[in-house]
C-alpha cells in the first residue's frame, strides 16, 4: 500500500500488516494488544532523519530549558525561606556547570535545593544514584543515608507499600548500619537549611526505634511500614491490624 510521507508528501510503499500505532493500546484479557492505526505517520527514509533529529533538537532544547527553570525555582524557595542566597552563590554556580554537562543530573528544583546545602557544607553526596535495580535520590555515604524527597503520590497506599519494600531492599544491598529516610518536598521548601540536622536527627531516630524492635521498624513508625505489613498479612492470609 502506499502511504504520502508526512513531511514531503511523495508515496511510501509499506506493508499493511506493519501499518500500526505503537501507542494505540487495547487490554484483553489483561494482555496488551498493538491495534492497527491507519492513520499513523509515515515519513520516506530522507524525511525520517530528518524528523528523528529535529525531535532529538526539540528534547534537548527543552530539557536545558528545563534545567534552567529548575534552578530559577531552586533559588526563588531559598529566597522565600529566607535563606541569605549570596552565601550560596558558589554551591549554585557548581550546579549550573554540572547540568551543563549533563542536563538530565537533576529531575527536579527540591534536588537543587539540597545539592545546593550538601556542596555548601561539603557533605558527599551522589544525585539519582543507580543501585540494584532502583535510582534514588540522593546517595550520603557521610552520613550512610539513602535520602528520598517524596511528594504528594508518595501519599497513596499503592506507592506507600512499594516504597516500604524498597527500604528494605536497598538496605539489605548496602548493609544495616545503613538508613533509607522520607523528607517530604514541603520541608525542603520550609527547611531546607536544616536538612542536615533533620538527617542526623532522623536516623537516630529509626535506629533506636530499631533496637527497641529487634532490628524491624513498628508499623506506627511510619504510614508506608503499617500499608505494607498490612499488605504482606494479606497476602499470607492474616487479618488487617
Amino acid at each position: 500500500m502506499l502511504i504520502s510521507c508526512w513531511i514531503c508528501g511523495e508515496p511510501v510503499e509499506i506493508l499493511e500488516e506493519k501499518y500500526h500505532n505503537p501507542y494505540n493500546l487495547s487490554v484483553i484479557k489483561n494482555a496488551w494488544v498493538k491495534r492497527k492505526n491507519l492513520h499513523k505517520r509515515i515519513f520516506c527514509e530522507k524525511c525520517k532523519v530528518q524528523h528523528i533529529k529535529l525531535k532529538n533538537e526539540r528534547a534537548q532544547l527543552y530539557k536545558k530549558i528545563t534545567s534552567q527553570i529548575m534552578i530559577e525555582h531552586a533559588i526563588a524557595s531559598l529566597e522565600i525561606q529566607n535563606v541569605n542566597v549570596y552565601k550560596y552563590r558558589q554551591s549554585i554556580n557548581t550546579i549550573i556547570d554540572i547540568i551543563e554537562k549533563n542536563i538530565y543530573k537533576f529531575k527536579s528544583s527540591h534536588e537543587i535545593v539540597l545539592t545546593t546545602i550538601f556542596i555548601y557544607h561539603q557533605i558527599e553526596y551522589s544525585v539519582n544514584f543507580k543501585i540494584g535495580k532502583y535510582t534514588v535520590d540522593f546517595y550520603l555515604p557521610t552520613f550512610k543515608v539513602i535520602l528520598e524527597v517524596d511528594g504528594h503520590l508518595h501519599n497513596l497506599d499503592i506507592n506507600k507499600v512499594f516504597d516500604a519494600n524498597r527500604d528494605i531492599e536497598l538496605r539489605n544491598l548496602l548493609g544495616s548500619d545503613w538508613e533509607v529516610l522520607h523528607i517530604p518536598t514541603k520541608y525542603v521548601d520550609s527547611d531546607a537549611e536544616k536538612i542536615p540536622f533533620i538527617i542526623t536527627k532522623m536516623k537516630s531516630a529509626i535506629q533506636k526505634a530499631r533496637s527497641e524492635n529487634s532490628g524491624i521498624l513498628p508499623e506506627t513508625f511510619a504510614k508506608r511500614y503499617k500499608s505494607y505489613y498490612c499488605k504482606v498479612l494479606r497476602d499470607k492470609g492474616g487479618v488487617k491490624q
